[in-house]
């Protein structure tokens, strides 16, 4: 959603700077620049890093509300004994850039629930 979102406004003549998590899409338009991501922190910081000079911010990813702990760069060998994972809230991104915004400056984003949606 975030690259059509971006595409569109690119097309209405906006200059777009589109951070990006893994996604197996791109896009070739000349006033798109893409800041590729790998972590929530990563987008966290990169968005908090450019919105303040920016008209608008459209908060489209699906970023978790829990982040691991501990954090593996290689897959674990299997064990007997059970496997218990400790869970921080991630960084709120949308939260963040609300204190941060400007009189002037739009934010808007999309929640997943799973629950209440109507």
């Amino acid at each position: 959603m975030g690259y059509a979102i971006a595409e569109s406004l690119a097309e209405k003549g906006a200059q777009v700077m589109l951070v990006s998590g893994p996604v197996n899409i791109t896009t070739s338009h000349p006033d798109i620049k893409i800041i590729h991501v790998i972590s929530a922190r990563e987008m966290y910081n990169e968005s908090v890093r450019i919105f303040p000079g920016c008209d608008a911010a459209i908060l489209s990813a699906a970023v978790s509300d829990y982040t691991p702990v501990v954090q593996f760069n290689k897959k674990m060998k299997r064990k007997e004994e059970k496997l218990h994972i400790e869970l921080k809230p991630t960084v709120d991104i949308a939260a963040a850039l609300g204190r941060i915004k400007k009189k002037n400056q739009f934010l808007v984003g999309f929640a997943l629930e799973s629950e209440n949606e109507t």
